[in-house]
């Protein structure tokens, strides 16, 4: 009877560190990373109207994701041609994009949308991808 229960634990510790190591890979420095606790979100900006926009640049005061499980913000990116690309740890998240778009023919408007910057509104991110559509509303 003992006997079993040593093997057990054994065989549940033997288990337990397979699967911790399992989540764990080292990084180019050799240095232990998580893998699976981040997810790639691209995000699409689409624009109020349909004129040509010269240069969108985002407003860091105003932007970012706000983690509610880890009360973590990050830095909204940079868009290229309109879509930005973000890291994330996997979790539930408010956020909002202000930026301030110069047209073709050089006129400038502020641009936002804040349709997840509430509790009640917010984005649960837990693939190792995804993606979302932010219509930008006209502030001024």
């Amino acid at each position: 009877m003992i006997r079993h229960r040593f093997i057990c634990t054994l065989l549940a510790a033997a288990l337990l560190a397979a699967s911790a190591a399992g989540c764990r890979q080292l990084d180019e420095e050799g240095l232990h990373t998580e893998e699976g606790l981040h997810t790639e979100v691209t995000i699409r900006l689409v624009m109020p109207d349909s004129r040509p926009v010269a240069r969108l640049e985002i407003r860091d005061e105003a932007s970012g994701f706000y983690n509610i499980n880890t009360y973590e913000r990050t830095a909204f990116p940079a868009p290229d041609a309109n879509t930005a690309t973000v890291r994330l740890r996997r979790g539930v998240y408010t956020f909002t994009v202000e930026a301030e778009a110069t047209y073709d023919d050089g006129t400038t408007r502020l641009l936002r949308c804040a349709d997840y910057n509430q509790i009640t509104q917010a984005v649960t991110w837990v693939g190792e991808r995804e993606s979302i559509v932010l219509l930008l509303k006209s502030v001024n």
